[in-house]
């Protein structure tokens, strides 16, 4: 029997064994056996209507159950049989319900079985279907030819069989197909066959390697290539920024540069179109002024920041350079005395104070 799932929409896997189907809530709910108090009489009441079931399937009686051996073989007593016959579950002989037949002698009926459950024609039937289209599909794919796991004894380990065998022939000695084929050759065809010289075996076997040990090898090794060539106005510019930062850093650090400021000096020009003497003013510009040289530190910031500073320098905005004097002081204290005997107002920036 396979179900549908409902989440992906196909067929569960196929279980050989019979089934049958009871209704959800046959053991949680009280349902025809709800006037029964005890609760652990009405559940092995319940559990004995479950037999009777699994009983009529698995020997085909489509419903007729012997009710004493049932009971025997699930362990209770009779009564629970009885407790069935009178809520309905079970129909004893010349029982006045239309929807179920008559029971065999000796038998009582389950109430509504093949309802829900198929036959036991139905289910020979099924079976018969199920093991023609295989032998169907089987036939199909092979036709007259033998499967590969035929043709090599053992089974197969895991994978698909070929579709298309190839049978191996026994290897034949040299010497017995030699004593074959040269006798029925021309004389003068058999000689110079036989004269001729042996074509050399290669001195050095190529040796495939298997697809996942090379996978393996690239991704545990990364592949080597040689250093790319950079254009010199690319080098200059790069160690003209670091000479810049340099003398700005208080410690006088020069910063290390490698693919990435190449790079990003490589679109400056040929992305951005930017002449070299363009950056080369750009870069003096922004280590001069106070501000930008705190911010451009690497040659892929000033390739971001490159239309910025243009704007600013068009704008004619002189280069912000770095004061010495002091910073102004509140006017507390003994300050704001002296201030208000020179008539400066309470609370004035005084420098120097």
């Amino acid at each position: 029997m396979s179900d549908l799932d409902p989440t992906t929409g196909r067929k569960t896997a196929t279980d050989p064994r019979k089934h049958f189907r009871m209704a959800i809530g046959s053991f949680t709910s009280p349902g025809k056996l709800g006037d029964i108090e005890d609760p652990v009489e009405r559940m092995l009441t319940k559990g004995v209507h479950a037999a009777c079931i699994d009983w009529s399937i698995e020997h085909g009686t489509d419903g007729h159950v012997l009710l004493e051996d049932v009971c025997e073989l699930a362990g209770l007593p009779i009564q629970y049989g009885k407790t069935l016959i009178a809520h309905g579950m079970c129909h004893q002989a010349d029982h006045d319900c239309l929807r179920c037949p008559q029971p065999r002698a000796g038998h009582v009926y389950v109430h509504d079985l093949l309802e829900h459950n198929r036959t036991a024609a139905q289910e020979n039937s099924l079976r018969d279907k199920r093991r023609k289209a295989a032998e169907a599909s089987h036939a199909k794919r092979w036709g007259n030819r033998a499967p590969q796991a035929a043709l090599e004894g053992p089974k197969r380990g895991p994978g698909r069989p070929r579709k298309n065998p190839v049978p191996e022939l026994p290897a034949a000695p040299l010497a017995a197909l030699e004593g074959e084929v040269l006798p029925r050759l021309e004389p003068d065809v058999a000689s110079q066959v036989a004269i001729a010289e042996p074509i050399p075996a290669r001195e050095t076997e190529e040796v495939l390697e298997h697809p996942a040990e090379t996978r393996a090898r690239k991704r545990g090794r990364p592949r080597r290539t040689a250093p790319r060539e950079w254009a010199p106005e690319v080098v200059d510019l790069c160690e003209r920024l670091a000479n810049h930062i340099a003398r700005n850093d208080p410690d006088g650090k020069k910063p290390t540069y490698g693919e990435r400021w190449m790079n990003a000096c490589r679109l400056l020009i040929e992305k951005d179109e930017r002449t070299p003497e363009q950056i080369a003013r750009a870069i003096d510009w922004c280590q001069n002024d106070e501000f930008w040289r705190a911010n451009i530190l690497s040659m892929p910031t000033l390739r971001e920041k490159y239309r910025t500073l243009q704007q600013q320098a068009q704008r004619g905005r002189g280069v912000r350079r770095a004061t010495t004097q002091p910073a102004a002081l509140p006017a507390t204290g003994m300050a704001a005395i002296l201030a208000r005997q020179q008539g400066s107002a309470p609370g004035r920036m005084i420098k120097g104070a």
